[in-house]
């Protein structure tokens, strides 16, 4: 069995109610992927590389997995498929010192994106 491993995501809205509804939105969704835990920390500063007045981060999730490609390029592929459907707003992913901030890419863009990810990751 793989280790657990923990993940932290910044959720980035245009506004802080905006936010809040996105964080809402996205603990329900987190139930449908295959996770092993999620919680919210307490409210902190906004991710680095936030620009004031664009984007406000309230929080975010804390996330607890199995640390295996399969598990985390799936979870990755679930958060950018609800980012799509809720059509606005940012993720940013960390595991460990690693980060990966979800956006608006195309679907080629992201394969390469969670690929090379989860090998900086998972240090395969």
């Amino acid at each position: 069995m793989s280790a657990s491993l923990p993940v932290r995501l910044a959720v980035l809205g245009v506004d802080a109610r905006d936010t809040d509804d996105a964080v809402t939105g996205l603990l329900g969704e987190l139930t449908l992927l295959p996770v092993d835990g999620i919680a919210r920390p307490p409210v902190g500063d906004a991710p680095d590389g936030t620009r004031a007045g664009e984007l406000v981060a309230l929080g975010g999730v804390l996330l607890t997995l199995a640390g295996n490609p399969e598990v985390v390029t799936s979870v990755l592929s679930g958060l950018w498929g609800w980012l799509d459907r809720r059509g606005r707003g940012r993720i940013e992913v960390r595991i460990g010192e690693q980060s990966l901030t979800l956006d608006s890419s195309t679907p080629e863009e992201r394969a390469v994106l969670i690929a090379a990810y989860v090998d900086r990751v998972l240090g395969r």
